[in-house]
């Protein structure tokens, strides 16, 4: 299994047990690679993950701690009694390991990385920021990645 793949099942499964029982609540994360977009700026790095809707805001360049930081705080976000993720999974054994499992892998990456961005989008966000949000360009040897993630009501 790739790294990329490896990391959106990942999230994809933290992502569907945060949401599974939750009150006014949904994650979405997701890793995108940008397929030909060496020495590209970070417009295009965008677009090309997240198609031509999007429309960037404004970036700036951001420590590999900062990345990983937000993914595992937004992780662990406990919402209000209005709005919150499955909390018997967050709070359990399982959850936990879940999101270790989360920081070590995504860890692998950023130890590469080259280079690291946060962005935000004035339009074209695949999901629907409420709660929190991340945005970011990681470029490693191998190729440029854009991880975006979110929480909605």
């Amino acid at each position: 299994m790739s790294r990329l793949d490896k990391l959106n099942t990942l999230f994809s499964q933290v992502s569907e047990s945060l949401n599974t029982n939750s009150l006014n609540y949904c994650v979405n994360i997701g890793l995108y690679p940008c397929v030909g977009t060496a020495n590209k700026e970070i417009t295009e790095i965008v677009k090309s993950a997240l198609g031509e809707r999007a429309l960037l805001g404004g970036y700036s360049k951001v420590d590999s701690n900062e990345i990983l930081d937000a993914v595992i705080e937004g992780l662990k976000y406990e919402g209000d009694d209005s709005s919150h993720p499955n909390l018997t999974y967050l709070r359990s054994d399982s959850g936990q390991q879940a999101i270790q499992d989360v920081a070590f892998a995504l860890n692998e990456l950023l130890n590469e990385s080259k280079s690291t961005f946060s962005f935000w989008l004035k339009e074209g966000h695949p999901f629907y920021p409420v709660f929190w949000d991340y945005a970011h360009v990681i470029e490693v040897a191998s190729g440029t990645f854009v991880l975006i993630g979110c929480c909605s009501d």
